[in-house]
């Protein structure tokens, strides 16, 4: 009969139910169980007064746990409903750019969605590619295509974008950035050049890495460091492969003795832009044989990272917007791959390849983790 009671719908406008059901359910369950367990061992008086006191209890315990059951349940299902409302926005603008009547932002916004979803680089760059002309109507998404034209190993299809278009940068800044897609176009280049054996086109690509084109309408920043220490370093190597042993020492002394931009993170994010350029002149100065300090520096960063990796988010946020979904993407990645580049210097090979393949993970389009495991497979 209680099961029957309690099952019923409430009637319209009544908001008690779930009181109503604690109280009629657990009275019930006393009354039914106590009388049953001990009649005949206790007294009645003992039996009843157990049977209203624990009937009490448990009513009062219910309605402390209520209002905070509320809010887990609240919370459960909220979680549920925006990892749902995500994947709907990403399907509703698939099926829209599929219908043929999008504009060139729908493209833009999808590939967003996709980058904070952690979609895997080869479906964002078939998208563009199979919308390219809608992709290149608009300066952010042309950036884009060719940050995944470069993580795919295609930098001169990049450069091409990059070169052949006047990009407007409005005041207070813009959601792309023209000079780091210029940089690791060239860089890659250059790498790849060296891979095949090419020396003097990989040393033509590196020195090219700084020299912006007037269309990028980019900023130069040798002078406050910027990656001016990757690109010496880089370009060393190239001229150590020509033969050219002063030349590729005065880019590593070069390298060594810049000084790496200042962190534009706080707390304790790592801020991949100074580790990166850290990496590199720790680098050089192996070359130039100092490895006490290179050693400490790879040091460093290992640590670093991992001071990182203790304050970065275990899962990705669903409350938050788009935009600070591919932040902790990003702030995940970037410790796994700092961590990856302190080992890989320390020489442990096994420990650097699981910290890449962790970056990777978190940001599938996270093009230093890529190139770092790709440089210990090729040794």
């Amino acid at each position: 009969m209680s099961w029957v009671v309690v099952s019923l719908p409430p009637a319209p406008g009544w908001t008690g139910q779930a009181a109503y059901e604690s109280v009629f359910g657990q009275g019930v369950d006393s009354l039914i169980f106590y009388p049953l367990a001990f009649w005949g061992i206790w007294g009645t008086q003992q039996v009843l007064t157990v049977m209203v006191t624990n009937w009490l209890l448990k009513v009062t315990w219910e309605a402390v746990l209520t209002p905070a059951t509320y809010l887990v349940v609240a919370a459960l299902k909220r979680h549920e409903d925006a990892i749902e409302d995500f994947d709907r926005a990403i399907v509703c603008l698939e099926h829209a750019v599929k219908s043929g009547g999008s504009t060139p932002v729908h493209y833009f916004e999808l590939d967003q969605l996709y980058e904070a979803a952690g979609v895997a680089v080869e479906k964002r760059l078939a998208m563009m590619e199979s919308h390219r002309r809608e992709i290149l109507a608009r300066d952010d998404s042309t950036v884009s295509y060719a940050g995944l034209l470069i993580f795919s190993g295609k930098p001169d299809s990049a450069i091409a974008l990059l070169r052949d278009r006047i990009f407007n940068i409005w005041e207070g800044g813009a959601r792309f950035n023209t000079v780091d897609a210029w940089i690791d176009a060239h860089l890659v280049n250059g790498r790849l050049h060296l891979a095949a054996g090419h020396n003097h086109e990989a040393l033509a690509s590196f020195r090219t890495a700084l020299e912006f084109p007037e269309n990028l309408r980019a900023e130069r920043r040798e002078g406050a460091g910027g990656r001016t220490t990757e690109v010496a370093y880089w370009t060393g190597v190239a001229q150590e492969a020509l033969g050219n042993r002063a030349a590729a020492r005065e880019a590593w002394e070069m390298a060594a003795n810049a000084k790496p931009p200042q962190s534009r993170r706080g707390g304790n994010d790592v801020s991949v832009e100074r580790a990166v350029q850290q990496y590199h002149q720790a680098l050089a100065l192996q070359r130039l044989g100092d490895k006490a300090r290179a050693e400490a520096v790879f040091r460093e960063l290992s640590m670093n990272g991992q001071a990182a990796l203790a304050n970065a988010p275990k899962e990705i946020d669903y409350f938050s917007s788009f935009g600070e979904q591919r932040s902790e993407r990003s702030r995940v990645a970037d410790a796994h791959y700092v961590v990856g580049l302190g080992q890989l210097g320390l020489g442990a090979m096994a420990e650097a390849r699981a910290a890449f393949n962790a970056a990777l993970a978190a940001s599938p389009d996270h093009l230093g983790a890529r190139l770092a495991k790709r440089g210990i497979s090729q040794d």
